[in-house]
């Protein structure tokens, strides 16, 4: 309950800004960052938001070098599909790699659209600030859940599950040796 109310507020947030202050082409990556980096604990939230921030100032570098380097647009597309996969790819298993190639498939995709790419890059940076910053806010000041206070129950749990094992282990190792096969 404690989780949802803060996922409402900072979607509240996150809209109300996205609507208000910050009227970009594409505002809602705010909405969708805050919702997206809010966990129901908050050191979770906090290593997820750096790194969202860390991805997406490395996939708009990657991406911006890219566009400088490769002048054809048939080797373009080639770096957007490897891009598209390598980021969809690692969505599951490294929430790092997956955003450095999903910006540099955004950045790569505006370019060759002919469009604004360092406009999108610039909002894209600011959106996920923002949206980072009221994640953040709001798991560190609605209702925290700090994984220290749960430490000492979680430690007593280990230590009777390893006790539970270890009693198995020197009942079975006592045990007598039944016939050989």
């Amino acid at each position: 309950f404690r989780h949802a109310l803060r996922v409402l507020v900072a979607s509240v947030a996150a809209f109300g800004v996205a609507e208000v202050l910050w009227q970009g082409a594409h505002s809602y990556w705010i909405l969708l960052t805050a919702t997206v980096m809010l966990k129901p604990s908050f050191s979770l939230t906090r290593q997820r938001n750096g790194q969202r921030i860390l991805g997406t100032l490395g996939g708009g570098l990657l991406g911006l070098a890219v566009l400088a380097a490769v002048q054809s647009g048939d080797a373009r597309f080639a770096v957007l599909v490897v891009c598209a996969i390598v980021s969809y790819s690692f969505q599951r298993l490294n929430y790092v790699v997956f955003v450095v190639f999903l910006t540099t498939y955004l950045v790569i995709l505006f370019g060759l659209l002919k469009l604004e790419y360092l406009g999108v890059l610039r909002e894209r940076v600011v959106d996920t600030l923002i949206g980072c910053a009221i994640a953040f806010s709001t798991g560190y000041f609605l209702f925290p859940r700090w994984e220290a206070a749960q430490l000492p129950d979680l430690m007593a749990a280990v230590l009777r599950a390893n006790g539970a094992y270890l009693h198995q282990v020197a009942a079975r190792l006592a045990a007598p040796a039944g016939p050989a096969p």
